[in-house]
């Protein structure tokens, strides 16, 4: 079985269709999104209204529940925005969308989970050191853990287990975000993982693709969502 893994979207339409058109390109069995599907992008509707017509299996990422209510000005902004231009319907999809997801082939089986198994706002990276990812997994037995959230790939083999970080589609990180005044660099190009679950094992590839990203500011510049010149200040040169 081999499995396309997508994450934080953030309602960036043209990442997100150059990576679908990356993924139809390959032989793969499943796409599933591991959440952050709307929230800090211009086109949240279209994002949801994609993933719902090719029936991607979607979990539920921080930002997709839209009541974190950041501290940070634009921040807020941007997740009220958001709220008032989806619909009750869709707002309600976005709620009902599970922690997890499960899958199994070959006698390996795989946790899907935005954050990580204890939270989707815990960061799986390699900042962790073994000690504490031992503790972030005490409570799982999958042969494959794999998520999104800190939008930057990482992959770690912590024992038998395979821990798989598959970055972001819309919002690639030049680096961990942590905090700062100077908020994250964003990359212009997008990312995604494919895992196989296979009768030899387990392969994890991860997944560059350009993308128009002249085409996503003029998106950002016709919609309404609110500090557009400070959000776009972020996107690497």
């Amino acid at each position: 079985m081999r499995i396309a893994f997508i994450s934080d979207l953030h309602g960036n339409v043209p990442a997100l269709d150059a990576v679908l058109a990356d993924i139809d390109a390959r032989s793969v069995d499943e796409v599933v999104c591991l959440g952050d599907i709307v929230d800090l992008g211009p086109q949240p509707v279209e994002v949801v209204t994609m993933l719902r017509e090719r029936g991607i299996a979607c979990i539920g990422g921080n930002h997709d529940f839209l009541d974190e209510q950041p501290r940070h000005p634009m921040l807020l902004a941007v997740e009220r925005w958001t709220r008032e231009i989806l619909d009750d319907e869709q707002r309600a999809w976005l709620d009902a969308l599970p922690f997890s997801l499960e899958r199994e082939a070959h006698g390996h089986r795989l946790l899907g989970v935005h954050g990580s198994p204890r939270s989707n706002t815990e960061i799986i990276d390699g900042e962790v050191d073994a000690a504490g990812y031992r503790e972030m997994l005490a409570e799982v037995d999958h042969d494959v853990v794999v998520a999104g959230h800190s939008h930057s790939p990482f992959v770690r083999r912590l024992g038998q287990q395979l821990i798989v970080n598959v970055g972001s589609v819309g919002l690639s990180f030049e680096e961990v975000f942590r905090g700062g005044k100077q908020g994250p660099v964003v990359l212009r190009f997008a990312e995604y993982g494919v895992i196989e679950l296979g009768p030899h094992g387990v392969s994890v590839s991860i997944h560059q693709v350009g993308y128009d990203v002249e085409a996503y500011i003029a998106t950002v510049r016709a919609s309404t969502m609110p500090y557009q010149d400070q959000w776009l200040s972020h996107f690497a040169p």
